[in-house]
């Protein structure tokens, strides 16, 4: 065996064994993380940190214009949560909110050093997209061993996930769950292709094996259940960790959950064809998976909290869900994946060919055989997950733009893999390559048509009006404005509306557990006695100010016809129509946030 280079010996040989001296077998095979010439692996080190720094700075630039953007109500609502949580809050029990607490949690942890205004929450959204960016440049150089790939992935990556219309700008969930999703596939990826064995072969199957003999005693090498097998069950544990974090971020997570692990047994069993083992680690992923889980169960029990848990991120979501399948047609599916495919043309034409591609490439051999080999593991997994992301979009039937966010890491991996191919056909095959050339560069100049007046032209609040159709959020930025100038910091706000970022704004607490109206709490039984629970709120500490959003008015005269305690307090305490706040778009008036202001009787 050559020597490799001047940093590892020929021989890798026991302390205290001469050089020469045949005790034993010597194992001769080269330490992994001195496969690089020393003269090169400094170079090559370079190129990559310029790279994945490249790539960070232009995902980050193409936030900037962004930053002042007033926020959506989602983003406002976590970062209400976490101010509130910060001030000794009790998500779900003092807080209402039906999304896991992934979010809320770092945001609780954030507040304590900074207190956040919408540049604030705008900039902590972009810095950690940055986390994203990174992520898939380290899956697509695991996946494909080729620099050029995980660059342009991760440049396409932070291109269109900056786009308002996938609205990448805000501080959502799908933004903070899927930098775990693909940290968990990428050490998916890591455990299957590390050298030797499989995740938790046993001894006896083990391909390899070596015998280091050191006078009296020896050492085995078994493969897995050497230092080297610990590494493996670690990375397909910590894998299971990791897709547990997206789950307490999103529900969804659980789809990409599902394809890495259909992934993972297709290839253990195609490679060693043994079910036990297979169960094996599947069991070890699945342990992983749950430990987040079970401390967020172990965190809300030991606050007098869990029974609030399940019952806001469990119960209220299947009204939530149940609901959105009655309300949602075809044609809301239709449209909605329309706009997403004329946005991210280019993702979506790559991704289609790249699936295409990988069927015809594991359709010469027999499914799990093809999937053992490494070269062709990327091209089972990112379709799986694709797909399973899809399917986790489908499952709500509401097809928010910000759901598509979920699907970008898969299509931007997908579509760079084809990009760098087609530029890398023969020179024989230069019309296929023109024409792919030309199809990937109008996709492009499509894609900047629709999206260049975000970037240069509009101002932060046209941004808003157009990317959420109306000044929706403009208007409550206005009106919690007002409410914080005409509010005492003790002062508690009634907000009868869908837009949290009121009490964002007005940096007040809510007289009620709700943040704001969600007429599945109250109309729908989402939430048992939530009327009542409101009603004793309200004469436990009557609000300065309600905000009334019109398009919910004859709800709240219904509730208040419902509920007698409802209707007693607003007999007994006296509120007068103070200001209108428009909710304008184009030049229609949609609806109006009213502001009712309590005075003396």
């Amino acid at each position: 065996m050559k020597k490799m280079n001047k940093f590892m010996p020929d021989k890798i040989e026991p302390p205290g064994l001469k050089s020469g001296v045949p005790q034993g077998e010597i194992l001769e095979r080269p330490l992994p993380i001195l496969t690089l010439k020393g003269k090169n692996f400094g170079r090559e080190s370079m190129k990559s940190f310029i790279l994945v720094t490249s790539a960070l700075l232009f995902s980050f630039m193409a936030r900037v214009p962004f930053l002042n953007v007033p926020l959506d109500r989602d983003s406002a609502g976590y970062a209400v949560c976490g101010r509130l949580m910060s001030k000794g809050f009790i998500l779900y029990k003092d807080v209402f909110e039906h999304k896991p607490p992934g979010l809320h949690f770092i945001f609780a942890w954030v507040y304590k050093f900074f207190d956040l205004d919408v540049f604030g929450v705008n900039l902590f959204a972009s810095l950690w997209s940055l986390f994203n960016v990174l992520a898939i440049y380290l899956f697509t150089r695991e996946a494909f061993k080729d620099r050029r790939i995980s660059f342009l992935a991760a440049l396409l990556f932070g291109l269109f996930s900056s786009s308002p219309l996938v609205n990448g700008i805000g501080a959502l969930t799908e933004n903070f769950m899927i930098t775990f999703i693909i940290l968990g596939n990428l050490f998916v990826l890591k455990a299957l292709r590390q050298k030797g064995n499989s995740v938790l072969s046993r001894p006896e199957t083990a391909p390899f094996r070596a015998q280091m003999s050191c006078g009296r005693s020896s050492i085995q090498l078994l493969g897995p259940w050497g230092t080297s097998g610990f590494s493996r069950r670690g990375s397909i544990f910590f894998a299971g960790i990791l897709f547990g974090s997206g789950l307490i971020f999103k529900q969804v997570a659980m789809f990409e959950f599902a394809a890495a692990c259909i992934f993972f047994c297709a290839v253990s069993f195609g490679t060693y064809r043994q079910i036990r083992l297979v169960i094996k680690g599947l069991v070890l992923c699945l342990a992983g998976f749950l430990i987040p889980v079970i401390f967020c169960v172990l965190y809300f029990w030991l606050k007098g909290a869990l029974k609030d848990f399940v019952l806001c991120t469990f119960n209220f979501n299947l009204v939530y869900v149940g609901l959105g399948n009655k309300s949602v047609g075809t044609s809301q599916f239709v449209n909605s994946n329309v706009q997403m495919f004329q946005a991210n043309s280019l993702l979506y034409l790559g991704g289609i060919a790249f699936i295409v591609y990988a069927a015809m490439r594991l359709a010469g051999k027999p499914l799990l055989e093809a999937a053992s080999e490494k070269t062709a593991q990327p091209f089972l997994l990112l379709p799986l997950w694709s797909i399973f992301t899809f399917a986790g979009i489908c499952l709500g039937k509401r097809f928010f733009s910000h759901y598509y966010i979920n699907l970008l890491p898969s299509l931007s991996i997908m579509a760079a893999f084809i990009m760098v191919s087609f530029f890398n056909l023969e020179s024989k095959l230069y019309r296929l390559k023109r024409f792919a050339i030309a199809v990937m560069l109008f996709s492009l100049a499509y894609s900047f048509w629709l999206n260049y007046k975000y970037y240069i032209v509009y101002t932060p609040d046209e941004i808003s009006m157009r990317t959420y159709e109306g000044q929706a959020f403009v208007s409550a930025r206005q009106l919690g404005a007002y409410l914080k100038e005409n509010t005492d910091a003790d002062d508690r706000i009634f907000n009868w509306s869908d837009e949290a970022e009121v009490l964002f704004y007005a940096q007040r607490i809510p007289v009620t557990r709700y943040m704001w109206l969600l007429p599945y709490t109250f109309l729908a039984d989402g939430i048992p006695g939530a009327m009542d629970e409101v009603q004793k709120s309200l004469f436990k500490h009557p609000p300065k100010y309600i905000v009334i959003d019109t398009r919910f008015l004859d709800w709240f005269a219904f509730a208040k016809y419902q509920n007698k305690g409802m209707g007693d307090f607003f007999k007994k305490h006296n509120y007068v129509l103070e200001k209108d706040f428009p909710v304008i778009y184009g030049k229609t008036k949609l609806y109006d946030l009213l502001t009712y202001r309590l005075e003396a009787k």
